[in-house]
Parts: structure tokens; sequence; C-alpha cells
């Protein structure tokens, strides 16, 4: 079972990760960038066993992987992009208006925040101009599903 959700639209912020797992909240590497394109998705990692005498083999799911990826970002001159991406576990957040909330509950939102999140080793993240010119994959090892109304929290 795959789970995934697909946007057109959303605003990112991405942080590097303490050890103790907590978004480094003073030393943003995205902070609020808008980004088109994003596809969220929720892998399943399993293994499969043959009991003695079983006809086929059972799957257990052991846990799940969480990728990302991100068509464009869209940056103003006064963002702070870094080149490349930081190698290393990084904290990312998404929050996005649902098309069936817009226009119809004011400051709504919903939040995935991905903690343990690393970018693919072959997305070093070419960019030309304001924006990166191919999709960015991240894979995350735990997400965090939050909604609201107001401003959403960071971190």
């Amino acid at each position: 079972m795959r789970d995934a959700v697909s946007l057109i639209e959303a605003t990112l912020w991405l942080w590097p990760e303490t050890a103790q797992g907590e978004a480094e909240l003073a030393n943003p590497i995205w902070a609020g960038a808008k980004v088109n394109q994003l596809r969220m998705e929720r892998v399943p990692v399993a293994v499969e066993t043959r009991p003695t005498g079983a006809p086929t083999p059972r799957r257990h799911v052991l846990t799940y992987l969480h990728t990302i990826g991100i068509g464009h970002v869209l940056v103003s001159e006064n963002d702070r992009l870094p080149a490349p991406l930081p190698v290393g576990r990084m904290v990312l957040q998404v929050t996005w208006v649902p098309e069936e909330w817009a226009g119809r509950t004011r400051n709504a939102w919903i939040r995935r925040v991905y903690r343990g999140a690393t970018v693919d080793a072959d997305q070093e993240g070419d960019r030309e101009g304001v924006g990166f010119d191919r999709e960015t994959r991240f894979q995350a090892e735990f997400m965090d599903e939050s909604g609201g109304v107001g401003a959403p929290p960071l971190g």
C-alpha cells in the first residue's frame, strides 16, 4: 500500500536536524519557500516470511519510508539557498491549504513535518536564476501531520 499526496503549491521550511531530532529553528536552510508540483508518498518497508507449511509467504511491514518530490522551489533574491544542499539529516516542514478548504475556512492549514530527511544522493540541486530547474527529492524516516487555523507552528 502506498499513500500519496500531490499538491500544486505549498510552503516549505527546511532546517538542519539536531542530535535530538529537532529542527535548528535559528538556522533555516529554506524559510517559507513557495514550492510547486510537490508529491509526498509513504512507502512500506516490509519483509516476507514463509512459516512451515504455509502455502504463501506472509508480509510484515517493519516501518515506512517517506519520499518527498519537489518540482520547483520558487525563491526570491532575498532567500538564502545553499549550493549544494547540505549533506546530513534535516527537518522538512510542508504546509498547505487543501483545495476543499480554500475559500471556506479562513487561515486553515495542514502541516507535515518530516524528520530524518536527507536529499537523494543524485540531487545536489542544479540552480539556474531564481529556482531549481529539476525535481529535488528527499527521503525521511518519520512524519507527523497536524492541522489547524491561524499561523502554523514551526518545526
